[in-house]
Formats: structure tokens, sequence, C-alpha cells
């Protein structure tokens, strides 16, 4: 797999035909060292032919942020907890990807300013408070969708790309 990092940089345009259940699967036992150990669970919620033409070395690079994100600020205190990748089909042009958790949800007060470049809760551990603005614009800028975030306090938090069931080639 390639850094997040990487991919964030790489203007290469390789798309192909992904099929999302056994995509998603790998991409969660990719990181099955961050959230085994942990104790906590994860699952994967996606019909068995659900395909997408996209990049999957930027897909794969964002679901990987937005479960790390998760595991990080979800679960304080050594909370087990579960974190679900989905994908679904929202009509016959538009896929939705999500990672929910049933976490601690996010604080009011910091809600609104979680996709503001540099925006951290955890400057003190090494967090710059980049990883969902680039995961916001890497969904509009390479991917042709859209992303947002769902929480509430001590209910879980939802976050959602809404992407084309094919990525536009020129992007």
């Amino acid at each position: 797999m390639r850094c997040f990092k990487g991919v964030a940089a790489d203007h290469g345009g390789l798309r192909q035909t992904i099929a999302l259940r056994p995509f998603l699967e790998q991409v969660t036992e990719s990181l099955r060292p961050q959230w085994e150990p942990l104790g906590h669970r994860m699952a994967v919620d996606c019909p068995a032919d659900l395909r997408m033409v996209s990049n999957p070395a930027i897909l794969s690079a964002v679901l990987e942020q937005l479960v790390r994100n998760a595991l990080e600020h979800a679960f304080p205190g050594g909370r087990n907890g579960l974190v679900t990748v989905g994908a679904a089909a929202s009509g016959p042009e538009t896929v939705l990807l999500s990672v929910a958790d049933d976490g601690a949800g996010i604080a009011e007060g910091t809600a609104g300013r979680i996709l503001e470049p540099f925006f951290t809760t955890r400057r003190g551990t090494g967090s710059v408070g980049l990883g969902l603005n680039i995961v916001d614009n890497l969904a509009s800028d390479r991917l042709g969708g859209s992303f947002t975030i769902a929480s509430r306090t001590g209910g879980g938090t939802l976050a959602t790309l809404h992407l084309p069931a094919r990525t536009p080639p020129d992007l």
C-alpha cells in the first residue's frame, strides 16, 4: 500500500474497476495491526456484487485515514469499539463509502472545525491536523465526489464519501 501523504501528492490517474467488498476487506485487514491489539472490532458492510470505477490507491488511502482517525479519536480511555467500513449504491451513478464507529462522537465545539487544515485536538501527540482536510480535498478533487461527517457526542461518528460510480477520466 502507498502511504497517505504520497497518494495525496500523486497526480496519476490510474482508474480501474473495483469489486468493493473484497477491496474493503483488504483495507480493513491491512489495518489489523492497528485495531486488533487495542481490542477493537472491524466489520465490512457491502453487497457482494457492488463495483465502481475509480483510483484504488486514492480510495485505499482515504479509507485508511478515516479508519485511523476513528481509532485515534473515537475510543478514549482504552474503551473498545466497533468500526464498520461500508459501501452502498445510491442510485445508478453514485456510490456511498462510509466509515462508522460506535465511539464517543465529536464534541460540539470541535465538529465545525474538523475539516479545517491544521486543526487538531491532538497537537501534543504529533498530529498536525491535515488528515480530514486531505480526505475532503481528495474526495472532491481526485474522486469527483464529496465528503461529510455526522456525529453525536456519545453516539458515534459516520464519515461518508459520496462518489460517482465512475470517476471522471480527467481527475
